[in-house]
């Protein structure tokens, strides 16, 4: 069964009845991503596949970047300031990992339901 494909109910497929009093002209129309060919829909999936990895890899490098930041402030400097301005940093750039690490979880428990 594709994906996009939802098999109608009794009563929604006598709606598709062009006798019925709500006629749907698309009722028996349903998205087919198989159509452009299995190449494309190849090609496709590792073009988002990389893309997600380069979030990913964005995610990691900017936490790196922020957990230095936060631990020179905090060894060298010793300024109040930079401590809070790169906890601040470390904070935001933790969150946006744990939701890039977090979705692409929950978009894979969706898209296994489905099928």
């Amino acid at each position: 069964m594709n994906i996009l494909t939802i098999p109608l109910a009794a009563d929604a497929a006598a709606k598709c009845d062009k006798g019925s009093a709500v006629w749907n002209p698309l009722c028996s129309v349903t998205p087919n991503p198989g159509a452009w060919g299995p190449e494309l829909s190849t090609k496709v999936g590792v073009f988002l596949s990389g893309l997600w990895w380069l979030v990913i890899v964005g995610c990691v490098a900017a936490v790196v970047v922020s957990f230095v930041k936060w631990a020179w402030a905090s060894k060298v400097s010793h300024s109040d300031s930079e401590i809070m301005s790169g906890t601040k940093d470390l904070k935001r750039s933790a969150i946006a990992f744990g939701g890039a690490v977090g979705a692409s979880l929950i978009i894979t428990a969706i898209i296994n339901l489905v099928q």
